[in-house]
């Protein structure tokens, strides 16, 4: 392990931050490889050790990422997951719904506007999925603070959330439940 990166790993991951397989260049909006992925990548035995030693379970079930959460947590803060589950359906619905493609939410050049949000957020329908897992009503901001500082999404230069390799997997596995309780 290198411990310069192991430390940078530890206070993102103590901090709630989600490390994805790939991070966004803010000077021209490109996805390039993640430093702090490939370093767990290559150790990934030694990581799941060092934070089951410290308390914690190193989640790397959802492809492209990686994330702890305390031990003994089934779901982790189930709370916090929730919200981010909804907005995630509710932000993929909104977009298609308004006939976007849903890859315009993971495209790093294209991203989600604020007017695409704020137009998600007026819908009733999705209005009452939010207030059922209080997702407050500037859902401008909650996105900010439920997917950009957790690292699920990020700003690209024309201040669009774009989503990550994290909210990607999340959003992919959450359809697919979704699908295979329908079958």
């Amino acid at each position: 392990m290198n411990s310069k990166l192991s430390t940078e790993i530890f206070n993102l991951l103590m901090n709630g931050k989600v490390i994805n397989k790939n991070v966004l260049d803010i000077n021209n909006d490109q996805k390039m490889p993640n430093k702090y992925f490939t370093e767990i990548s290559s150790n990934i035995d030694g990581y799941k050790e060092h934070y089951f030693n410290s308390g914690f379970e190193f989640v790397d079930k959802i492809s492209n990422c990686f994330f702890i959460r305390s031990l003994g947590e089934d779901k982790g803060n189930i709370k916090i997951a929730s919200k981010i589950q909804a907005l995630l359906i509710v932000l993929g619905r909104g977009i298609t719904q308004d006939n976007f493609e849903l890859d315009v939410m993971f495209d790093s050049h294209a991203g989600l506007t604020k007017e695409m949000v704020n137009k998600i957020n007026k819908n009733e329908e999705y209005r009452t999925v939010l207030d059922a897992t209080r997702i407050e009503s500037d859902l401008w901001d909650e996105c900010k603070k439920l997917l950009v500082d957790r690292q699920i999404a990020v700003v690209n230069r024309s201040g669009n959330y774009v989503v990550l390799d994290a909210g990607k997997s999340m959003y992919e596995t959450l359809i697919r439940q979704g699908a295979e309780e329908i079958v």
